[in-house]
Parts: C-alpha cells; sequence; structure tokens
C-alpha cells in the first residue's frame, strides 16, 4: 500500500482465521519498501492474534508498506489474515486512507470504494461507500506493479476520487514508461452521507497490473 504523508507508525496487530496448530506459528513483519522492519509478531500454537506496541517506524510521503508473513515447517496456513497499525502523523488531523490491491480491467472503466480491497466493478452504485463526518481528501498516489506498456501505442491508467457520482480534481495518469503518478494539489470535501469511490479508466488495453493507492483524509479539530 501506499503511504500518502509523513508520519510514524506503530502498535502493529495481526488477526488470522486459523491458528497454526501446536508447536507451529506464523511470523508477521511489517515491511517498509521492500526491507523488513522492527514491526513483527509471532502466533503461536492455538492463538489467533499477535501484536507489537512497542517498536515503530518512520514513514513518508510514497512509502510503500505491506506485511510479510514466514510459516514453520508444517503450520497450517490460514485462509485470510486481517492486520492494521497505529498511525501518528507529522501534520495534525492527517490520517492515511490505504486501498487498492486488486487488478482492474483493462478495457473498460472500473469502479470501486476507498475502503475496498480490489473490489472493482462497472456499475459504480455497487462499491460507493458512504462517507462520515466532515472531512477533505488530498494527496493521491499511486503505484502499479507492472508497466501499463503492451508495445503497440500509449497505453495508460487514469485513476479520480468519485463524489457523489461526479468526478473530483483529484485524479492522476500512469502511463507507459512509469508505474506511479500522484496528485498533491488538489483536494475534495466530504459531509456526511456524501458518496465516495474512486474511478480507474484504461486507455489503449495496457498491462493489467496490481494497484495500490493511497490518500489523506484531513479532519479539522474544532476550537471551542
Amino acid at each position: 500500500d501506499m503511504v500518502s504523508t509523513a508520519g510514524t507508525i506503530t502498535n502493529l496487530y495481526v488477526n488470522i482465521n486459523t491458528a497454526p496448530a501446536l508447536t507451529q506459528n506464523i511470523s508477521f513483519t511489517l515491511m517498509l519498501n521492500g526491507n523488513s522492519t522492527a514491526l513483527t509478531c509471532t502466533i503461536s500454537n492455538t492463538a489467533t492474534t499477535c501484536n507489537d506496541t512497542s517498536d515503530s517506524i518512520a514513514v513518508v510521503a510514497g512509502d510503500k508498506v505491506s506485511i510479510r508473513y514466514i510459516t514453520s515447517l508444517t503450520a497450517t496456513v490460514t485462509a485470510a489474515s486481517h492486520w492494521g497499525f497505529l498511525f501518528k502523523p507529522t501534520i495534525d488531523g492527517e490520517s492515511l486512507v490505504l486501498f487498492g490491491g486488486g487488478t482492474p480491467s483493462a478495457t473498460a472503466t472500473n469502479y470501486s470504494g476507498i475502503f475496498e480491497r480490489g473490489n472493482y466493478n462497472a456499475t459504480e452504485s455497487n462499491v460507493q461507500q458512504l462517507s462520515q463526518g466532515n472531512h477533505t481528501l488530498k494527496k493521491l498516489y499511486v503505484v502499479l506493479n507492472t508497466d501499463p506498456a503492451n508495445g503497440a501505442g500509449v497505453q495508460s491508467y487514469a485513476i479520480t476520487v468519485m463524489k457523489n457520482g461526479v468526478a473530483t480534481n483529484i485524479t492522476c495518469t500512469v502511463t507507459e514508461g512509469s508505474t506511479t503518478c500522484s496528485n498533491l494539489v488538489n483536494t475534495a470535501n466530504f459531509v456526511d452521507g456524501d458518496l465516495v469511490d474512486y474511478r480507474i479508466v484504461p486507455a489503449n488495453t495496457p498491462v493489467t497490473s496490481v494497484m495500490h493507492m493511497g490518500l489523506v483524509s484531513l479532519i479539522k479539530r474544532r476550537r471551542w
């Protein structure tokens, strides 16, 4: 996932659906730009959770974070795992919105919710999500696993944040020869009940690729 603003990550929590089995374990490590960090924990025997609440790492905008797991020789590999962490922003009021992780269509317009994990749909209303509270979305970062170039013409993916079915100015395009894009200028304000999602528009049948994105949600504190 793409980090969209600077801060500190701490308090790693992991949950799995199936315990590793007696005398077996699964270790989890938060990865930063492909390298292991100090944030790590191990689930052993019949447990299904672990955490690391003592270590922390610093991140900046454009960093990539992921989770790595290593199993003991005969540990049961769980069908699903869930992980999360506490983010302390450098800029007060900012929070991370990490999304994507799937492979959108290379031939048709896709939509997905910003809290979905790669659930793409050709019908926007199927994936729109309700906004909660007054906040501002900004600082879009996008990374693809693969260059969109297919060797014939110019290929690209255009990513746009949507508000109530209308495109916002938060948009960027990953064009062949690159795997990233960003928009650090435009913002969009949301209130309770607004519908939010994002749109991906491919051009000239780009190479299919897993796509990861990040946004910042800014909540302004009330002053009494």
